[in-house]
């Protein structure tokens, strides 16, 4: 189904009035735009305080967009002048134009260095770091923070005190490409550890915790003294006790009191532990809020004030901003003459809180054809190309639709469907009307065509998969509309004219694809993606460290490639281990014949399993998603 290009909607009806001040003061339209790693993407941000009902961009290519933030892809490269209209329903209007260039990207523009960070759970100054950038680099260097630096690709790197560091990877290939990021990393002290208990009373110690309560004044004791202790004693500074475990206590006023716990034992070990505790007493007016909304009359110059103020307020004062003043919660107010107005709303209650909430408030003269218009799309019907469907786009309160379909047929259907009688070039007109006496129209000429495109749906399209068992990238051709013959480009200089294929390279790296197709039609389509193969991709010797072994005794695995869990079948009963390319053991289990295993929380990559016993071992690479 095609969609002929439509123009901007366009109002051929509309009624300005005179208003007694500006109300469309600082609404000014902004945008800003910024180029992204797919080639020709454009993404573009709103970037005015200005609240708007209505906007469309225009990207310079006839192409629109009604989104706040849209991105967009130019078809070719190019300087292109993009607009951002802004309307809203006060009929205020503003447009702002750049000339944006969209270039080609470089064969750098997807090398960006990034990484990750996790710290060690039983060491909170160990951090680990993790490299998430998109491509591969032959250098790495990173930066801690704190003077220190590291080759690795994913250090590791424990910090000798707590803070706030500035941690920098650098990223850089042999071909020139370079790339920085940089991002704070936060390193916690160890949190202290309470005293353990020793031999008779050297390790008996009394300690405890507080936090406040919901009620006012009142706070929770948690009792973490160590040491075999047979009576405890809590003295709460204000000449109150309790020999409860872990007490509560709500105080009679807010202050700081000395508060002491006490342990003692049958053996005569004694232990006291005192804190100076603040108790605070809640602001009650904390909540107290004063805020409304309002929404105008169309009829008329009357504002319907509704009061959302929080605190259960029980008094209010309206100050209108032309001298009027109401007590009522939520007032109706008739204004002399539009204009912008300051409103204030101030409210109270009884416990003395009071709070005050003021707003510009733009009264103006109503304008029923203001915002009203219309526009339609259309497409053709589904084989049957004489038979068209138009999809109405209307702005405003319609009570009257007339479709004027060029051919002497009419309709007063909201988006109706109309079957002409023979081809040609049509004028269709649509127009609309509302109950305050307000018309518009719309026309666009419309071509109903006979003959179908035989190309229409002819389409290249291919999805690929590295097989990691057999070695190789496999192309699946994905094209739609029959074609009769295929052209691979892989990247590397090699050329292939079969339709599904498997192509070995010989250098790990990013790869442009493209397939070109043909059919006996005289259509022709063409769709181009990167390949990307990882590092591990021509990884042929066994991890660092450990001697791959040949047994007469065979181990599967499968799924290989797996994502998560990987089942295996064996004859051996015994010690089973996996180990990361650095030769380092990530797993170790007992194993009995064929089970499963769960490595979940393994990054994707190259591994090797292991499994030995009974007086042999069997050996297999596995791979991660």
């Amino acid at each position: 189904m095609r969609y002929l290009p439509l123009t901007i909607l366009v109002f051929l009806f509309t009624v300005s009035n005179v208003q007694a001040q500006d109300c469309c003061a600082g609404f000014e339209a902004a945008f800003t735009y910024y180029p992204t790693q797919t080639e020709n993407r454009i993404e573009f941000e709103y970037t005015s305080s200005a609240s708007y009902d209505f906007i469309v961009w225009n990207f310079g290519d006839g192409s629109t967009s009604n989104q706040e933030n849209p991105d967009h892809v130019y078809a070719a490269a190019g300087i292109y002048q993009v607009c951002v209209v802004i309307e809203s329903n006060d009929g205020c209007r503003s447009e702002l134009c750049y000339e944006v260039a969209v270039e080609h990207s470089d064969d750098c523009n997807d090398f960006l260095a990034d990484f990750l960070w996790s710290v060690n759970p039983s060491n909170s100054l160990g951090v680990q770091f993790d490299n998430i950038g998109p491509l591969p680099a032959d250098d790495y260097i990173w930066h801690f923070g704190d003077g220190s630096t590291s080759n690795d690709m994913e250090p590791y790197h424990a910090y000798a005190e707590g803070g706030m560091y500035q941690v920098c990877l650098v990223m850089e290939t042999d071909g020139g490409c370079r790339s920085e990021y940089c991002r704070e990393v936060c390193v916690e002290d160890p949190a202290p550890e309470p005293p353990t208990a020793n031999d008779c009373c050297d390790g008996f110690e009394a300690w405890f915790s507080y936090n406040p309560m919901s009620v006012d004044n009142g706070i929770e004791f948690e009792n973490l003294s160590v040491g075999d202790y047979d009576d405890v004693i809590w003295h709460f500074g204000d000449g109150h006790s309790s020999n409860d475990e872990n007490p509560s206590h709500v105080y009679d006023h807010a202050g700081i009191y000395q508060v002491c716990v006490v342990i003692e034992s049958d053996g005569g070990c004694r232990s006291e532990s005192c804190y100076e505790v603040a108790v605070e007493t809640a602001d009650v007016c904390n909540d107290f809020l004063a805020d409304f909304i309002w929404n105008e009359n169309i009829d008329s110059l009357g504002i319907q004030f509704d009061n959302i103020s929080q605190g259960n307020p029980t008094y209010h004062i309206w100050h209108f901003g032309d001298g009027s003043t109401s007590t009522d919660a939520e007032p109706y107010h008739e204004y002399a003459h539009p204009g912008v107005y300051q409103v204030c709303l101030v409210t109270e209650n009884n416990d003395d809180c009071r709070s005050e909430y003021c707003r510009s408030v733009c009264v103006e003269d109503f304008n029923p054809c203001a915002e009203f218009g219309v526009e339609f799309a259309y497409s053709e019907g589904w084989n049957n190309p004489l038979l068209i469907e138009f999809d109405g786009m209307y702005s405003g309160f319609v009570t009257g639709i007339e479709w004027d379909f060029g051919d002497g047929s009419t309709s007063d259907a909201e988006n109706p469907n109309h079957e002409y009688t023979q081809a040609g070039l049509y004028e269709v007109c649509v127009t609309v009307e509302n109950g305050h006496g307000c018309t518009a129209q719309y026309c666009h000429m419309v071509a109903v065509e006979t003959t179908p495109d035989p190309c229409e749906n002819f389409e290249a399209d291919f999805m690929w998969i590295v097989d990691f068992e057999n070695g190789g990238v496999h192309f699946e051709n994905l094209s739609t509309g029959n074609p009769t013959s295929y052209t691979w480009h892989f990247g590397d200089g090699h050329v292939s004219h079969d339709e599904e294929l498997t192509h070995h390279y010989s250098e790990v790296g990013a790869y442009e694809v493209c397939l070109h197709i043909e059919n006996g039609d005289g259509c022709s389509a063409e769709v181009c993606q990167m390949v990307f193969l990882p590092s591990y991709y021509f990884y042929l010797a066994p991890p660092l460290g450990v001697e791959e072994e040949v047994s007469q005794t065979s181990m599967g695995a499968y799924p290989n490639p797996f994502e998560d869990v990987i089942r295996f079948s064996t004859p051996i009963n015994g010690m089973l281990e996996v180990m990361d390319v650095q030769g380092r053991t990530v797993l170790s289990q007992t194993v009995v014949n064929s089970s499963s295993i769960n490595l979940a929380g393994l990054k994707s990559g190259l591994y090797l399993m292991r499994i030995s016993g009974e007086g042999t071992s069997s050996t297999i690479r596995i791979v991660k998603r």
